[in-house]
């Protein structure tokens, strides 16, 4: 994803904007990498984390270690090489129908995308929702895609008509195959929401170093 990131935007702004781009590419790249290592060690990057948290009081240094923790956890997987290679390999069957989506979608609107546009836009819907937001990503999606497709030269009303038309389809499928799920595991609503309940508890729990 990041190399669409980087290769969607090379022929198709103007000024500084596909130069700015390949640096933000190279910069996502530079800090993989940094992750990576930083999985393979651990011990070493928690205790350098914990340093680093108390030069910032305003933060919950339990809560951040955790969550660091929890991030290089996930991380491990890469830094053996055949189980990296799996990984990647897997990760570019997921998101490879995801961009087709995209473009067929784009192309729904009558635009006439690029697989790299394609590819770009998948990049910036799934930044602008990486943060906390609003229930169901409403209002985000939508700016992060239109702006994606502004700095593209895209038209205005397309670019607006793409990202309400794919949120409510995507949206919409969520809810209905959620809704299958539940009655398939004969799971209720209120267990639902008391399990989720439960689970911010947890996490918002301070706990000893």
């Amino acid at each position: 994803m990041v190399l669409a990131c980087g290769g969607a935007g090379g022929g198709r702004w103007g000024g500084g904007w596909g130069g700015g781009v390949g640096v933000s590419g190279g910069v996502a790249l530079v800090g993989i990498v940094v992750l990576i290592m930083a999985a393979n060690k651990r011990p070493f990057a928690l205790r350098l984390a914990r340093q680093l948290l108390r030069l910032l009081p305003f933060l919950n240094p339990d809560a951040w270690l955790r969550r660091i923790d929890d991030l290089l956890l996930g991380l491990h997987s890469l830094t053996r090489f055949r189980d990296g290679a799996m990984l990647i390999f897997l990760s570019i069957l997921t998101w490879l129908p995801i961009i087709f989506a995209y473009y067929t979608g784009l192309r729904a609107v009558n635009l006439q995308p690029t697989w790299a546009m394609a590819g770009f836009v998948v990049c910036a819907a799934a930044l602008s929702i990486a943060a906390p937001s609003s229930p169901g990503q409403i209002g985000v999606f939508h700016a992060g895609v239109f702006a994606a497709l502004q700095l593209l030269g895209q038209p205005e009303a397309n670019s607006l008509g793409f990202a309400f038309l794919y949120h409510a389809l995507n949206l919409t499928t969520m809810v209905i195959l959620g809704i299958i799920g539940l009655m398939g595991t004969g799971t209720t609503w209120q267990q639902v929401v008391a399990s989720t309940r439960k689970y911010r508890q947890k996490q918002e729990t301070p706990t000893n170093p």
